[in-house]
């Protein structure tokens, strides 16, 4: 196996933020999450208004982010109060360099509830690839230094409960693991 450089992804609970195997906060108001299984990618620079070829410059490497959601019935876009909650974003646990890490158009993500396979996706089933998704985003968007983009998420999201421990795994890349709580026992 070659070897892959790893950086440290720590990270304090910033609003919605948090870490490899920190708890989740499970919501007062659902008897579900939907899972948002992500590759991420972390810019090592200021970027704004970039072309698909400079795109991949932009890049200092890619991690995992669960981009959690309470499932609803929501025709405003963006559904706010059902995405950005605190805790709502786990993300780590690692960030595996650009030039050590798989080719992100072509990784598979799956997605584990308490051990148990409930869904696979695939990169390369995205509507756009990471560079042209980078330039079409920097042309209304700046990034700084550290800024996770998320690449997107499968359709048929899985659901979690309360006390469930979810691992999002992508190839290459690594895996992503932690458990709901109740809101009491969560992060503040």
């Amino acid at each position: 196996m070659p070897h892959r450089t790893h950086r440290s992804c720590t990270l304090n609970q910033k609003n919605t933020f948090i870490a490899h195997e920190t708890p989740i906060p499970f919501p007062e108001d659902s008897n579900y999450l939907e899972v948002g299984a992500a590759l991420g990618v972390v810019f090592k620079e200021h970027v704004t208004n970039v072309s698909v070829e400079e795109a991949w410059g932009t890049i200092l490497g890619f991690t995992i982010v669960n981009d959690l959601c309470i499932p609803h019935d929501n025709m405003h876009r963006p559904a706010v109060k059902y995405n950005a909650r605190d805790g709502y974003c786990p993300i780590g646990p690692w960030i595996v360099d650009r030039d050590d890490a798989p080719n992100p158009d072509q990784v598979v993500i799956r997605v584990y509830v308490n051990d148990e396979l409930q869904q696979t996706g695939h990169t390369k089933q995205l509507v756009r690839n990471v560079r042209q998704l980078i330039s079409d985003v920097s042309a209304f968007l700046s990034f700084n230094p550290g800024d996770v983009l998320l690449v997107g998420t499968p359709e048929n999201r899985p659901l979690i409960q309360h006390g469930d421990t979810v691992s999002i795994e992508i190839e290459g890349i690594g895996k992503l693991t932690n458990t709901t709580v109740s809101l009491k026992e969560g992060v503040r």
